[in-house]
């Protein structure tokens, strides 16, 4: 697993970190704590964004931002897409209370690259 690495874009500090944070959890194998702070990531991201666009995203789900995202222009179908599969993945162990099985850690591998490709493309 590399570092979060973007050409000419610059990274905003807390999202270095937070990524990293991630990366940390699942080599170590805390995968649900590695998605949740993956849900994060996209979240921060979003509203972020939408937030610089004088869209206000108070009290809104990460399933609104994305939606908003998409219509205010900010990201396109494909950067949604890997939003999505990382929302998902992050309300399974963040809202799925009655699952008290941890991920397992090919589908934590698998959000991390996700949320890797929405920075990238957000950046």
């Amino acid at each position: 697993m590399g570092p979060l690495l973007v050409k000419g874009a610059g990274i905003p500090d807390w999202l270095q970190k937070r990524y990293t944070e991630a990366a940390y959890a699942y080599v170590y194998g805390f995968f649900n704590a590695s998605v949740a702070l993956c849900r994060s990531i996209i979240e921060g991201i979003l509203k972020n964004r939408l937030e610089s666009k004088g869209v206000p995203v108070r009290g809104k789900t990460l399933e609104d931002l994305l939606i908003m995202a998409r219509k205010a222009g900010i990201t396109g179908d494909h950067s949604i897409w890997f939003g999505n599969f990382v929302r998902r993945m992050g309300n399974s162990v963040l809202h799925e209370t009655c699952n008290s099985k941890s991920i397992h850690a090919r589908k934590a591998f698998d959000v991390i690259g996700k949320t890797k490709e929405f920075i990238e493309h957000m950046y």
